[in-house]
């Protein structure tokens, strides 16, 4: 009854609240696995839908539970995540589960990031070589697409890259990282009290250095949420006209309506 509910709420909210007035960035959808549930993900994923133009996902699956899957089903805009994995076939089951997504609705996925904050401390080449099997696999999934839609002309591109801090990207190894990437996700972290212009400062050199590659694929606002989102929406709206992919961290939006 309450998942029903919950539904019903955010059925009724899409109608009053149109995508024009959604926030012009994303959040990032980061539950533990004790929390993920299919119900609990397609509650927390068609929320996400009336208040925010996109979601990021760190892995395509949790807990036994296809975060792709459940996205595509309440039509949610993802960037979508491959965990970085020691364990033996971990990442090729990521691989095809994302292969699996982009094959079927290759709009399910703007973009796909490696990693989270973990990958400063490998080889250069171990990171090459992730991203280029990993963009094999999305390259061959689009193609699969294709093959099944030959009328269709839709231009289709989705970029693979990872996702680090900035103090991580501006070092010598993160520049040399950048080159092997379609897109250049950024993670910064605001818990100063001039969080707008340590954000100004920091996204600068990010730009400076990768250009349009660059998507801030988190950003945490400190303690006083309130105030921050604020300010981080009137910064996010500002560049509207870039097609940044802009992510505020929230890790439940549907509990935390």
């Amino acid at each position: 009854m309450i998942a029903a509910l919950g539904f019903v709420i955010a059925a009724l909210w899409r109608l009053i609240d149109p995508a024009a007035s959604r926030a012009p960035y994303g959040v990032l959808f980061n539950v533990s696995a004790a929390q993920a549930t299919p119900l609990s993900v397609q509650l927390e994923l068609d929320f996400i839908t009336t208040k925010f133009a996109t979601a990021r996902v760190l892995r395509p699956d949790l807990n036994a539970v296809n975060l792709l899957a459940i996205g595509r089903a309440v039509d949610l805009n993802m960037v979508c995540g491959v965990a970085w994995s020691d364990a033996i076939g971990d990442m090729q089951r990521q691989l095809d589960l994302l292969a699996q997504a982009i094959s079927s609705h290759p709009s399910t996925c703007s973009a796909v990031l490696i990693g989270n904050d973990d990958m400063a401390g490998m080889s250069s080449e171990t990171v090459r070589q992730a991203i280029v099997t990993t963009r094999e696999s999305v390259t061959k999934a689009v193609m699969t697409w294709k093959d099944r839609h030959p009328k269709d002309s839709t231009t289709i591109q989705v970029p693979v890259g990872i996702a680090q801090t900035d103090a991580q990207w501006v070092t010598a190894t993160g520049i040399v990282m950048a080159t092997y990437c379609d897109v250049v996700g950024v993670n910064i972290y605001l818990d100063s009290d001039d969080m707008i212009d340590t954000l100004n400062v920091k996204w600068n050199a990010m730009k400076a250095l990768f250009g349009d590659r660059v998507r801030l694929t988190g950003a945490r606002l400190g303690s006083s949420k309130a105030a921050a989102m604020g300010a981080f929406e009137t910064w996010a709206r500002s560049r509207k006209a870039d097609k940044l992919a802009i992510y505020a961290e929230y890790t439940s939006p549907y509990t935390k309506r």
